[in-house]
């Protein structure tokens, strides 16, 4: 199991791994160290496959789930929790998992910026990397 991966430079640290219940939901299992309260970029990996990039400012826990469940009613999650699902459904041992990045301090995000900068760099990242799923 990977826990850490250099991406463009920047530090990504593994934070969940998702996997099916005992009724085959998809869910999110989090790292109890990590309290997902700031703002975020992530990736999320199958093995070394890029499904998705994302940012979140607030709850990264909330993010995930919306990858879980029906209650965000956003196509994007839809797509990308039908991929996960099939994955797991043929292999439940596949490591299909959730990194952030490390490499940033944290940003004060106010309405005097802009610009978000978490955005912004997880658009660079789709960009440079391509993933699956990407906006």
């Amino acid at each position: 199991m990977i826990n850490t991966r250099m991406v463009e430079g920047l530090k990504f640290e593994r934070v969940s791994e998702f996997y099916l219940d005992s009724n085959n939901n998809l869910r999110p299992r989090i790292e109890p160290t990590y309290s997902g309260n700031s703002p975020v970029v992530y990736i999320n990996y199958y093995e070394d496959i890029i499904i998705s990039i994302g940012s979140c400012e607030h709850n990264l826990r909330k993010r995930l789930n919306n990858y879980c469940n029906n209650f965000s009613g956003k196509m994007k999650y839809e797509a990308v929790r039908t991929y996960i699902r099939d994955i797991l459904k043929g292999n439940t041992a596949a490591d299909v998992c959730t990194f952030i990045c490390t490499s940033i301090k944290p940003i004060k995000i106010t309405s005097e910026l802009t610009v978000n900068p978490y955005v912004s760099i997880q658009h660079q990242l789709i960009k440079q990397l391509n993933p699956v799923f990407s906006k």
